[in-house]
Formats: structure tokens, sequence, C-alpha cells
């Protein structure tokens, strides 16, 4: 099964094949490693390539998520980063589609799937201005551990 993030036509979301649309980039999941490629017109053709360790187990259920943040993606796997690609998705370029494909033997089971605005990339503001301001931080009464909720 692939997820794939794709700058294309809602009128002809297969255009291109393969490689759909103008560019996009390609997260392939398996048993040991997660592969991963990018592609664009302007490059012409594929881009950059490489795989990330975690191996997907058949018949487990895994909490997937993607971050997404101008050219950089983060993905995730039961809150573990597998990937974390600065430069995976190609300047130049609005990605508007969210692909999944997968071939006749699987038949993947997708449940509670949301689309969430994210928020700023708080570690590069606090390199870039070398402090980082947060107001909301919850912590267990008498401990020093931060609650899921922060």
């Amino acid at each position: 099964m692939n997820f794939m993030l794709v700058s294309g036509t809602l009128s002809n979301p297969n255009e291109g094949g393969a490689i759909p649309g103008k560019a996009g980039a390609s997260f392939t999941p398996g048993y040991e490693t997660v592969n991963w490629t990018n592609w664009a017109e302007s490059v012409e053709g594929y881009k950059d390539n490489g795989s990330g360790n975690f191996g997907f187990k058949t018949g487990e259920k895994y909490h997937v998520a993607f971050w997404i943040q101008k050219q950089r993606v983060r993905m995730y796997a039961n809150e573990k980063k597998i990937l974390d690609l600065p430069r995976s998705l190609i300047e130049g370029y609005s990605y508007n589609i969210f692909r999944f494909q997968t071939t006749d033997e699987i038949n993947p089971l997708i449940s509670n799937f949301r689309i969430a605005a994210g928020l700023p990339d708080m570690r590069n503001k606090l390199i870039t201005e070398g402090k980082l301001i947060s107001y909301g931080i919850q912590f267990d009464v008498n401990f020093d551990k931060v609650q899921p909720v922060s």
C-alpha cells in the first residue's frame, strides 16, 4: 500500500500513471522499512528516495500520521517518528491530493481518518529566535511529566 501526496488536478486524479500529478511524494510501508520517493515535472521525473526503519506487521492495527509543513514531511506510526524528510515535497507546487494506492491483494481497513491543520514548526522558531514562549502546558500534579493533552 502506498500513501501519496500529489500536486494534481481533481478532475483527473489518475493523471500521470505511476507518478501521478505534476509533483508528489510516495510512502510505502513494508515489513521492515518504510520506503519513500518524490518526483516532479520540474526535475523530469523522480528526484530523491530513501527509507526509514519500521516494520508493519500483517493483522496489527497502527495509528499512522503525517505532519506536513512547507516541504517537510514527517511520518509517524503509533506515535513513533519513522521518517523526517526536510525536502520531501518539491518546492513550487501545491499538494492538494492525498491518495491511497493498493494492489488487488491488499485490503486495508482505514478508520478515524482526519486531516487537520498543522501548527507552526516550534523547533525552527527556537533555533532562529533563540527562545520559545508557550502557554497551556499541563503537568500531572506534583510530577514533572507533561500530560498528553499538552
